[in-house]
């Protein structure tokens, strides 16, 4: 069965309402796991006049609360840690990790999730030169948004995950039919409104629309 996480990231914008509407969504959809960002303050900096990043980022105030609104959906709270920090206070909210393409390469962020003994994904868009078979590798173009002309779905047999980031849905559906055994995809609550991710990010009628697909095929 193929793993679907929804990333959720930060386009809830730090609205519990928002978070709530897209958690619910998500669970009658048939999606079993929600990833969020959890953004070190060099992140968070680069775009001050956003005053509602900071809160859409998951930090040690409310991260109880959301991996609790996500229980209560029985869906999976997922993580990205962009700081070693990070780990720790997730640690115990968490079943595993994810890094994502920009950190692929940082050392002290792989070792200390590995330090946990709990599956470890990263995306990348090559193999790694020396894999680990610790780590789970997603192939991952990190171009925002990617074309589909721009992939190469045979990555998918060295690398057996794919991270979305092609608005054609047909992408996410190739990589399946590639043999990725999970796939992750951006959602948003909203294409009108801004949110950072929002230009590579899914409907709610395509989520489903991949879910459907997903569950027929198997």
């Amino acid at each position: 069965m193929v793993d679907l996480v929804v990333e959720i990231g930060t386009n809830w914008k730090g609205n519990y309402s928002t978070l709530d509407r897209m958690l619910e969504r998500c669970s009658k959809a048939g999606i079993k796991t929600c990833k969020f960002q959890a953004l070190s303050k060099s992140l968070l900096e680069r775009h001050p006049e956003w005053d509602w990043y900071q809160n859409a980022s998951i930090n040690k105030v409310n991260v109880g609360f959301v991996a609790g609104l996500c229980k209560e959906y029985k869906l999976e709270f997922f993580c990205t840690p962009t700081y070693t920090e990070a780990i720790k206070w997730l640690n115990p909210y968490v079943k595993r990790w994810k890094i994502r393409h920009a950190d692929k390469d940082k050392e002290d962020i792989i070792e200390a999730c590995i330090k946990t003994v709990k599956p470890l994904y990263i995306s990348r868009d090559r193999p790694h030169p020396g894999p680990i078979k610790s780590i789970n590798y997603l192939y991952c173009i990190p171009k925002y948004p990617t074309e589909f002309g721009e992939l190469n779905f045979d990555m998918i047999k060295l690398m057996p995950g794919y991270s979305n980031h092609c608005l054609d849905v047909t992408a996410i559906l190739k990589a399946i039919r590639y043999g990725a055994e999970y796939v992750e995809f951006h959602l948003t609550d909203n294409k009108d409104n801004f949110a950072i991710d929002n230009k590579v990010s899914l409907t709610y009628n395509q989520m489903e629309e991949i879910v459907h697909w997903t569950m027929n095929r198997e």
